[in-house]
């Protein structure tokens, strides 16, 4: 073996452009492995950093948010409990809010109490200053989003070191603002429009009218939330309500999982495909050589050893690229396509990715360079001494097209289900059987391709038989991109189907085009005074809050049904639009969106208990929608007439928090209005464009996986090419003594490349749209129903930018074949 190593460095330094091709495609392969760990490891820190600020230390919360919540009683009851802590009560009550000195007037807050510098064990961001000592009756800390809200007679906002009265049990008092802060992820306890104060502030001058409804848990290490749920409910009964605020946990790109592994594992095959590819080139120029080295006694091991180390060298040289160019690919996906409700996390790579990656793409690259290098010892010596051997023609193992069936036929099984793990496997059994298909359908597709471009390529018929040359690797490389071109496809398609969507929730949701809203919630004065602005000839005020209804706290939007009935508001499912809204006047009712009511098993005409100032209602569904408005817990809340909400609710439902406004287009005026009243406008193309954006977040993570196979792909595409011509030396030689010049020599071999990527590049959109369908479906939810649309602009794109780099790639090797010495070429025949 010692006189291994010269020979395969000479052959590598040789041969300098196929070598870099060929590191370049490992190293992409081991950057993308590398990349897709850095990034779903980074999302997935982010949301246990979410999840850990959301919750706090409460292992467990209780709630109730009826009457005045629970009891001080109750709460040393839950104290009490074996394997609690701690149990904090959160005190809350809603009071009227000003400058100081302005009276009795002002807007409504939400009075929040703080323990130990936290509201219910959680903590509570501050801006800029600080929170009120413990024990201090006079200080509070007021939500940025405030400020404006309660600014003083000259418009300013309230600034830290000033006062703000607040209604106490008796009457206006004086609290000084020393902080600002950000309000907390707390769910429906803790709202936007939040002022905090010391609880012994909350127990004194705040105590009538005080309200209790949560009190978080904190947990010993040994105890689950689960246990301790279930004394709760055995303690205080059905009364209260649990929830693991650790339990439902984030998991960012879930249903997108599946799809990232399988493009992940297409870029090693690729990877492995250009390795075997570059050293099948090295064994058909260096025949002659192996000969030799068996006619001198080398074994066929020893053979094979001089290839496989080849293989193994390039691919050892491309994994310093591979690991700088993933964790660039990490940082940069990770700072892209992080979705913006996580916060921001510290950017790491750890040693097992790095390992993880080195061992996949590496091994990939070995694999594929051991193929052609059996092949290379299994030579026999007198075929290796000839000059120009005669070309075997490829034969298509019967095999492969019984099993491209099965794969066809448990891919189509697959996409029945609607599940995004069996729908990945079904793309990815699909794919299967289109690369074992392709093969014994390239003959066929070629001639049909050709013969459309045939008109335009007048060669392209004599291109589709030289390309049966090599059938079996050509037909290979070019599924290998047609599959990379196919997922690029699909997820554009799932892009622009999801974009469409998104588009048609929010348009249904806002019968405007601006929505002016407000940090707290305001009085009806106020919608009267904005709809008498001359730039704003409609508003419709939406009421947001959260009742006890079916024995859990569930939120509710308030409007005006009429409205919403008559201008096209709310994607109704069942039964008619204007008969679902109408009903809801008629009585207490509620308009319900389809999944909430799917997953609590409601219908239309289901009678719902629900509680109230009048106690005890039966409140009827009268329609479902696809999406109504979103809740302060992520989920999406239940429509009711206005008027109703105030009979049933009363001050709960008063007010508005949202003005849907109609517009004469002065946007400038019309933030400027909502502006005094310390609200802020945003136009609806805006909030579509905010949607947008988040979608974009997590599919676009996936387009940028598919541009790099696409990039691998091609890299594959061009070592076949390559070897191609290298192959068809010879023949072609033998067509330019018969009368062919070196133009048109030039143009038989790219019209073969042009061919061959223009039949990947048809295929890989027309499976894109197929794989597309079911990728769709298994997106799709209650209400978010996106639909195919085709991505014209990026198949087009795609296909010219495959189609002119296999060109291009191709221009000077083929150049050199059409240019080669016919005597040179035909020597010793």
């Amino acid at each position: 073996m010692s006189g291994l190593w010269p020979l395969v460095l000479r052959a590598i330094r040789a041969r300098p452009l196929r070598s870099s091709l060929t590191a370049i495609a490992v190293a992409l392969g081991i950057a993308v492995v590398l990349g897709v760990q850095i990034t779903v490891n980074g999302l997935d820190a982010q949301a246990s950093a979410a999840q850990q600020l959301r919750a706090g230390a409460s292992g467990l919360d209780v709630r109730v948010d009826a009457g005045a919540g629970l009891t001080p009683a109750q709460v040393l009851t839950l104290g009490g409990l074996t394997g609690v802590a701690q149990a904090v009560p959160l005190y809350e009550k809603r009071v009227v809010g000003a400058p100081a000195g302005s009276g009795l007037q002002g807007v409504t807050v939400s009075l929040v109490g703080l323990q130990d510098g936290s509201a219910a064990l959680r903590p509570v961001e501050v801006v800029s200053g600080r929170l009120p000592h413990a024990g201090s009756l006079n200080e509070v800390a007021i939500d940025a989003g405030l400020s404006q809200s309660l600014s003083t007679h000259k418009g300013a906002p309230v600034r830290i070191g000033q006062k703000i009265q607040l209604i106490t049990a008796t009457g206006p008092d004086e609290f000084v603002v020393v902080g600002t802060t950000a309000g907390t992820s707390a769910g429906p306890a803790f709202t936007r429009s939040a002022v905090f104060a010391d609880n012994a502030a909350m127990l004194g001058e705040f105590k009538l009218g005080l309200r209790t409804p949560l009190v978080a848990l904190r947990l010993f290490p040994s105890i689950g939330p689960a246990t301790i749920a279930s004394e709760v409910h055995a303690a205080l009964g059905a009364s209260v309500t649990t929830y693991d605020p650790n339990g439902a946990g984030l998991e960012p790109l879930a249903d997108l999982r599946p799809l990232l592994t399988l493009i992940t594992v297409l870029s090693l095959v690729m990877g492995a495909g250009v390795t075997a590819n570059s050293v099948a080139l090295a064994v058909l120029e260096r025949r002659r050589d192996i000969g030799l080295l068996r006619a001198a006694g080398a074994s066929t091991a020893q053979v094979f050893r001089l290839f496989a180390a080849e293989g193994l060298v390039l691919s050892a040289l491309a994994v310093p690229v591979g690991i700088g160019v993933g964790i660039a690919l990490g940082a940069f996906l990770g700072a892209h396509y992080t979705p913006t409700d996580l916060p921001a996390s510290t950017f790491s790579v750890s040693a097992g990715q790095v390992l993880a990656a080195i061992v996949a793409g590496l091994g990939a690259g070995i694999i594929g360079g051991l193929i052609p290098a059996i092949a290379a010892g299994r030579t026999g010596i007198l075929d290796a001494l000839r000059l120009h051997p005669q070309p075997q023609q490829q034969r298509v193992h019967p095999a492969l097209p019984v099993l491209a069936s099965l794969a066809l036929v448990a891919a189509g099984l697959c996409f029945i289900s609607a599940a995004g793990g069996l729908v990945a496997l079904g793309v990815a059994l699909f794919l299967l059987g289109v690369v074992l298909a392709l093969p014994a359908l390239l003959r066929m597709v070629a001639q049909g391709v050709a013969r459309v471009v045939g008109p335009v390529a007048p060669g392209a018929a004599n291109s589709a038989r030289s390309m049966m040359r090599g059938r079996n690797r050509t037909a290979l490389t070019a599924a290998g991109l047609a599959v990379s071109v196919a997922f690029a496809v699909a997820v554009s398609t799932l892009t622009a189907g999801a974009f469409n969507a998104s588009d048609a929730w929010v348009s249904h949701l806002f019968v405007g085009d601006t929505v002016i809203s407000s940090p707290v919630t305001q009085r009806d004065a106020v919608a009267n005074a904005v709809r008498d602005s001359p730039d704003i000839s409609a508003a419709t005020p939406l009421r947001f809050f959260s009742e006890p209804v079916a024995g859990a706290v569930l939120g509710i939007t308030a409007l005006e049904p009429t409205v919403y009935a008559g201008q096209g508001g709310l994607d109704v499912v069942t039964p008619e639009r204007v008969q679902a809204l109408s009903a809801l006047e008629n009585g207490p009712s509620f308009v319900a969106p389809a999944q909430l009511a799917n997953a609590s098993g409601w219908h239309v005409g289901a009678q719902l208990p629900v509680q109230t100032i009048k106690g005890t209602v039966f409140f009827t569904i009268t329609g479902l929608v696809n999406h109504s408005f979103p809740g302060g817990d992520g989920t999406e809340t239940l429509v009711m007439a206005n008027d109703l909400a105030r009979t049933y609710f009363g001050p709960a439902a008063a007010g508005f928090d949202d003005l849907v406004v109609t517009t004469d287009g002065a946007a400038g005026n019309v933030q400027a209005l909502a502006a005094t009243y310390g609200m802020h406008s945003v136009t609806v193309a805006d909030i579509g464009s905010a949607a947008r954006d988040a979608l974009q977040h997590s599919i676009g993570l996936l387009l940028a996986l598919a541009v790099v196979a696409v990039t691998i792909a091609m890299l594959a595409l061009i070592n076949t090419l390559l070897v191609n011509v290298r192959q068809g030396t010879r023949e072609l030689t033998l067509l330019r003594v018969v009368g062919m010049d070196r133009r048109q020599a030039l143009r038989l071999i790219l019209g073969e490349a042009g061919l061959l990527t223009l039949i990947a590049a048809l295929l890989g959109v027309g499976v894109g749209c197929i794989i597309a369908l079911p990728m769709l479906r298994a997106s799709s939810g209650a209400g978010f129903n996106p639909v195919f649309a085709f991505p014209g602009i990026t198949a087009i794109v795609l296909a010219l930018t495959v189609l002119v780099g296999a060109l291009v790639a191709t221009f000077g090797p083929a150049r050199r074949a059409a240019s080669a010495s016919v005597l040179d070429a035909l020597r010793h025949e």
